[in-house]
C-alpha cells in the first residue's frame, strides 16, 4: 500500500518537475511506471542501473537492470549475444560454446515465462495487486495453440538444463537452433501483442 501510494505521489510530482528516485526496488520500479501512465501529462521515465564490483561501486549503465527491461529489449539482447559469440562454435570452441548455449538457454526459459506474464498483462500486471477487468476480453486473443507453443518451447529450453550422464555426450545445439528458438519467442509475443491490441477493452 505505501508502495502504490508513494508511486503515484512522485509521478503526480514528475509531471510538472524533474524527480530523482534511487531504489533498489524492482517491485516499485514497475509501480512507479506504471503511476506515469496514469497521470496526464505523463511524465518522461527513464531507468538507469548502478552496480557493484569486488572493489568499487557507481559504475553506471545506460540501461534497467535485466528484470526490469521491456520484453522486446532482452530478446534483442539475446539475438545480438547469439549473434556475437556463434564465433565460438565456428572455430570449434566447444567449452565457451556450451557456456553461451546454456546461458541463452535460461534466459530463453525465463522470457517464456515474461511472456506469459505480458500476455496476462491486460488483467494481471506483473509485480501488481490490481485486477484490470476491462481487459478481461483481451485474453480471448490467447488460443490453444498458443499455449501449447508456450509449454512446447518451455520444454525445449528447459532440456539442455539438466544434467546429462558423461558418457552420453550429446551435442550441443548449433547457432542455427538457438537462433530458431529466439525467433519462435519473438514470434509468439508480437502475435499475441498484435491479436491483443486489435481487441478493445470492455
Amino acid at each position: 500500500m505505501h508502495r502504490e501510494n508513494v508511486a503515484k505521489r512522485l509521478a503526480e510530482e514528475a509531471a510538472h518537475r524533474q524527480v530523482i528516485v534511487f531504489t533498489h526496488d524492482i517491485a516499485f520500479l514497475f509501480l512507479l511506471d506504471e503511476a506515469c501512465g496514469d497521470v496526464d501529462p505523463k511524465p518522461m521515465m527513464t531507468v538507469r542501473s548502478i552496480s557493484r564490483g569486488l572493489d568499487n561501486t557507481g559504475f553506471c549503465n545506460a540501461d534497467p537492470p535485466l528484470r526490469a527491461r521491456p520484453l522486446a529489449q532482452v530478446i534483442d539482447g539475446m539475438q545480438a549475444r547469439l549473434d556475437n559469440e556463434r564465433i565460438h562454435y565456428d572455430r570449434g570452441n566447444q567449452a565457451e560454446w556450451e557456456t553461451t548455449v546454456r546461458s541463452l538457454q535460461e534466459q530463453l526459459r525465463t522470457s517464456w515465462e515474461r511472456a506469459v506474464e505480458e500476455a496476462l498483462g491486460p488483467v494481471l500486471r506483473r509485480l501488481s495487486n490490481k485486477v484490470q477487468t476491462a481487459g478481461l476480453v483481451k485474453l480471448t486473443a490467447i488460443t490453444v495453440k498458443d499455449c501449447e507453443e508456450v509449454r512446447d518451447a518451455f520444454g525445449r529450453c528447459s532440456a539442455l538444463l539438466h544434467s546429462e550422464a558423461r558418457g552420453l555426450n550429446t551435442p550441443l545445439p548449433s547457432p542455427d537452433k538457438v537462433q530458431a528458438e529466439i525467433s519462435a519467442l519473438k514470434t509468439w509475443v508480437e502475435s499475441v501483442a498484435s491479436r491483443q491490441k486489435a481487441i478493445k477493452p470492455v
